[in-house]
């Protein structure tokens, strides 16, 4: 079979398949064919789908403009939390006194360090008359915004108490009867103590406040400064006075005032022999009792550091050192 006879042969071979198609598509289009039912059916079913995916992209574009215009808001208020916080943090700097190198009688040294923007920690010292200075820290639980306002109302509590500030026992009673009805569920713990450079003595009083310290660098003696007292707010006391003692101080002795974020500083399993606590100060005081206090603070603070795994305080942290002249 010569060319021309194949090429006339696939001819004849595509008209039939062209035809038997056209026959197959009539009969397929038969109202009583049930394919044909189905068909359209499936057409119809097709034609919806679509349409309910024109409707799923129009809604689908309409949450992503509701989710970029809610991330907006967000991002807006994120930045007016960021400006707050920064704002209730300078409020609190200027409520903790800055480092003052000298006074008469006594210098001293102190750092404060919020666990986080702001925090409960608080310490004061006030100029009482031209003999007297009043010692104040103070421990507020928990943490953040709610425990930073509570440092203002103690603050603010105890700038209107002049005529308790010479009485440690009167100033801590005074306290819980005005900011008991405030606090809320809120409470507080406090020392607080007035140094008398006449006599050379040392008068405190103490609300539940962990034990503070009296170093002798002469001869490495340590005293425990601590009375027994109630928390400030939380509970009512129905007849209970705060006490005060009165020891006396000699030139180069160092009181030591500072808050649990301090001691309660763990390195591994937390047993007893792993705290930080009052042993670590002491050790760093009496091996370094010859620096500036300024330097002793700072020594302080670097060693309860390197206790921590982390190098990060888990907790508000407050230190005051005094130095007698």
């Amino acid at each position: 079979m010569d060319f021309n006879e194949n090429s006339f042969d696939i001819f004849l071979l595509e008209e039939q398949v062209i035809k038997d198609a056209k026959t197959i598509m009539h009969d397929f289009k038969k109202k009583d064919n049930p394919l044909y039912k189905n068909y359209k059916k499936l057409v119809k079913a097709y034609e919806k789908l679509l349409n309910d995916s024109k409707k799923i992209v129009k809604l689908s574009d309409s949450l992503q403009k509701q989710l970029s215009n809610a991330s907006e808001e967000i991002r807006q208020q994120e930045i007016l939390k960021k400006h707050d916080m920064q704002a209730a943090q300078r409020i609190q700097s200027k409520l903790i006194p800055e480092r003052r190198p000298d006074f008469n009688g006594f210098s001293i040294a102190s750092e404060y360090i919020p666990m986080n923007e702001v925090g409960g920690d608080f310490f004061d010292y006030i100029l009482i008359d031209k003999y007297k200075t009043g010692f104040f820290i103070g421990d507020v639980s928990g943490h953040g915004v709610s425990a930073s306002l509570v440092t203002t109302l103690i603050k603010s509590a105890i700038d209107n108490e002049k005529e308790f500030l010479a009485n440690p026992a009167d100033l801590l009673n005074s306290l819980q009867k005005k900011l008991l009805p405030m606090l809320d569920e809120k409470f507080f713990t406090a020392f607080y103590g007035v140094f008398n450079e006449k006599d050379m003595t040392f008068t405190y009083s103490c609300a539940g406040h962990l034990d503070q310290l009296l170093i002798k660098t002469g001869t490495d003696e340590v005293e425990k400064l601590f009375l027994k007292g109630p928390v400030i707010g939380f509970f009512d006391y129905p007849g209970f006075n705060y006490s005060e003692t009165r020891l006396k101080v000699e030139k180069d002795d160092l009181i030591v005032l500072f808050t649990d974020g301090l001691t309660e500083l763990f390195c591994g399993p937390k047993s007893y022999e792993t705290q930080y606590g009052q042993n670590g100060i002491i050790k760093t005081i009496i091996s370094n009792k010859n620096v500036k206090i300024e330097e002793l603070v700072d020594l302080i603070i670097n060693d309860a550091r390197e206790h921590q795994i982390d190098k990060e305080f888990k907790d508000d942290v407050a230190l005051i050192i005094i130095k007698i002249k």
